[in-house]
């Protein structure tokens, strides 16, 4: 079972059709606003053995990047404080485990986990942090877990995206942005058709999770 499940809400302006937007400060609508963004991928198999300790998922591939992101093997290292939001999606080979995690420096934020008997399965889980120069974020297998994920050069489901969502300022209370990310890090049995109370805050700008 994952240890965090988590949700996730970001208020801003998406245009119609994002894939022809020039510069992603756009979305923020701050011409001044240049920020930091990434997507790494994995085009091949990894497969990881029940080892002790949580290890590096290795990424590959470099879909995406603006801002210069300061990107280690596949940890990101925060050089611009600020207000970050990321993601993580991964398929498992057919019949294997995915269980990965989303370290905030040593602090898991975020689980994925996904099993099918005799089938592909799929994960992913998102998390918007607020981050100061130094710090970082990276994606690593749970200990004790063996995992295998599935990967080929014309078919990337693994990927690992990061994107500023607004600079320092946008971490002081009154500010344009409004973001919230909560998890629920304890077990939780909730009936049909109420709502899942997250118990765990991890980011609230403005106030706007309730």
């Amino acid at each position: 079972m994952p240890d965090l499940m988590s949700i996730t809400f970001i208020s801003h302006t998406k245009p119609e059709n994002a894939q022809t937007i020039p510069p992603l400060y756009n979305y923020i609508g701050n011409a001044d606003f240049n920020p930091v963004a990434f997507t790494l991928g994995q085009n091949a198999h990894v497969d990881h053995v029940a080892a002790a300790n949580n290890t590096d998922v290795p990424f590959n591939v470099m879909i995406t990047t603006n801002g210069s992101p300061n990107l280690n093997s596949g940890r990101f290292v925060c050089s611009n404080d600020g207000l970050y939001k990321f993601q993580v999606y991964a398929l498992t080979k057919s019949g294997a485990n995915v269980f990965l995690e989303i370290y905030h420096n040593t602090q898991l934020v975020a689980s994925l986990w996904g099993h099918t008997n005799s089938d592909y399965a799929a994960a992913g889980n998102a998390v918007v942090l607020p981050l100061r120069t130094g710090d970082t974020v990276e994606v690593k297998v749970r200990g004790h877990y063996e995992v295998h994920l599935y990967g080929d050069t014309s078919e990337i489901y693994t990927t690992f995206t990061g994107v500023q969502l607004g600079a320092a300022e946008s971490l002081i209370e009154g500010s344009s942005l409004s973001a919230f990310s909560a998890t629920l890090n304890q077990h939780e049995v909730v009936t049909s058709g109420s709502p899942v109370l997250y118990n765990n805050i991890l980011t609230d700008v403005n106030q706007g999770y309730n």
